[in-house]
């Protein structure tokens, strides 16, 4: 009896794992792919400014939809690229994708003493991202900041939306206005 006790679990650990997965590998959910070039516009849900920065009312465009465009690169769960809001480029980001498809991404630009620090949180089903955007503004001649806060409205893959030229806007509120600009073919 004994003999047969220890045949049966050899042959179980050898053959299918006493009652686990024949494939361990296939319980592993694939890896999201985010590489390519992705466009698309979000939309601001949410704004707070505060001191000499709200002067240039950041918050006004609360409600409004801005356009976005990412060029990523992927290597296993490493992606890392560029971004643009408008007209504004943010040269270098990157992040990890998580094991339920999501990633965060968090670029600076700085341009004339105006920093705007963006963080995404983004989620792919496959054919679409989706996800946040979330934006902290300051200025190194304006007390306080804004706080921006947007939704992924939409979301092509291979998009034809060119990256547009690099600006330098002079004040905050060019800023603004370049973030806002829709980009041009």
């Amino acid at each position: 009896m004994k003999d047969v006790r220890i045949a049966f679990v050899a042959l179980c650990l050898a053959a299918i794992g006493c009652g686990g997965d024949k494939n361990p590998a296939s319980s592993t959910p694939p890896i999201q792919n985010y590489e390519g070039s992705w466009g698309g516009n979000y939309t601001i849900t949410g704004c707070t400014q505060s001191g000499g920065v709200s002067l240039a009312n950041i918050c006004g465009a609360l409600g409004n939809s801005a356009p976005y465009h990412f060029n990523f690169t992927q290597s296993q769960r490493s992606v890392t690229g560029s971004f643009t809001l408008g007209s504004v480029t943010f040269p270098s980001t990157g992040g990890t994708v998580n094991t339920d498809g999501s990633m965060q991404l968090q670029a600076t630009s700085i341009n004339s003493g105006i920093t705007v620090i963006v963080t995404w949180n983004l989620t792919n089903s496959g054919n679409a991202i989706g996800g946040t955007v979330s934006q902290v503004w300051t200025s190194t001649s304006l007390s306080g900041q804004a706080n921006v806060a947007g939704n992924i409205t939409s979301a092509v893959k291979g998009a034809s939306a060119k990256v547009p030229p690099v600006v330098a806007p002079q004040s905050v509120s060019d800023l603004v206005r370049a973030m806002n600009q829709p980009q041009h073919e």
